[in-house]
């Protein structure tokens, strides 16, 4: 049987299973009824109750504890989420987290407002590295408006106020609502990558950015840029110009080191982890034609 062969008998044994209804069984919490706020990834744990409390976007803040070591890294994070954690409803996506007005205030008439929530971290760590530790936990008290977040290092921070910002749910551009909550989570991987390959087809530096933006969103962690191949070299060497002179799709199709600077200057304070790979025995030939 050829390779080929296989792969065809493996996709059709794959849907079979699907068709067929087979149980996928996980350990992960199971959400019954997606709503609006619901999280995603799904975290490892998450209970909600029908406690709900008012968000206005002017007041509210994202505070550091006292005990919470200065980081930068925190602190751009915090200005980032303050801006997205409180986006208006795109015009386009008109049901995107969003609730109708009267139903929203008439179904939570007494709602107190949460102002703040504070963010307590044992550890500050400028880069991200295999072994990070990205646990944390969020509670949105039922009891009082009250919401704390809590990680043992940056990432495990990161990873929460990315989660936070999808707890909310929009009653109009400046005002929003949030339940009683309480998440504790945890990457089931440490290695979650997405490979792009702008060897066979150029990625503007606004495509990369856009992609190291959506696995933020998706708290993946890992960038695998096959950046040279057989097909195209692009990539701009101070030592060896006219590599990517010869072998580029044409002038405008090309990656200057200040492009590679950006990209890795914009990735690190998500915390996604960086890998560049080229096939260097082949990718000769593309300068050659």
């Amino acid at each position: 049987m050829t390779n080929a062969e296989k792969y065809v008998v493996a996709i059709l044994l794959l849907l079979h299973s699907v068709v067929s209804g087979d149980e996928i069984k996980t350990s992960r919490t199971v959400v019954e009824r997606p709503v609006a706020s619901t999280v995603w990834p799904l975290p490892q744990y998450i209970a909600t109750l029908p406690v709900w409390y008012f968000v206005d976007a002017a007041t509210f803040r994202f505070r550091t504890s006292a005990k919470t070591p200065q980081c930068d890294v925190i602190t751009d994070a915090i200005k980032r989420y303050q801006r997205l954690t409180f986006l208006p409803v795109l015009p386009d996506c008109p049901r995107l987290r969003y609730q109708p007005q009267d139903i929203a205030w008439s179904n939570t008439p007494s709602a107190q407002t949460l102002h703040e929530l504070e963010i307590r971290m044992k550890t500050c760590e400028e880069l991200p590295h295999f072994d990070m530790d990205e646990h944390y936990t969020i509670e949105v008290s039922v009891t009082a408006p009250e919401a704390r977040l809590r990680a043992n290092t940056t990432w495990g921070v990161l990873r929460g106020l990315e989660t936070f910002s999808q707890l909310m749910q929009t009653v109009n551009d400046t005002h929003f609502l949030i339940n009683a909550t309480y998440i504790e989570d945890r990457p089931r991987f440490s290695h979650r990558g997405l490979l792009i390959d702008s060897s066979r087809h150029f990625l503007p530096l606004q495509s990369i950015v856009q992609t190291l933006d959506a696995m933020a969103y998706n708290k993946m962690n890992v960038l695998h840029w096959h950046i040279v191949d057989d097909q195209s070299f692009p990539y701009v060497s101070s030592r060896f110009p006219a590599m990517s002179e010869k072998g580029a799709y044409d002038p405008r199709g090309k990656a200057y080191p200040d492009l590679l600077t950006s990209c890795f200057e914009h990735g690190s304070p998500d915390g996604t982890k960086r890998q560049m790979s080229s096939r260097t025995s082949t990718s000769t030939s593309a300068a050659m034609k």
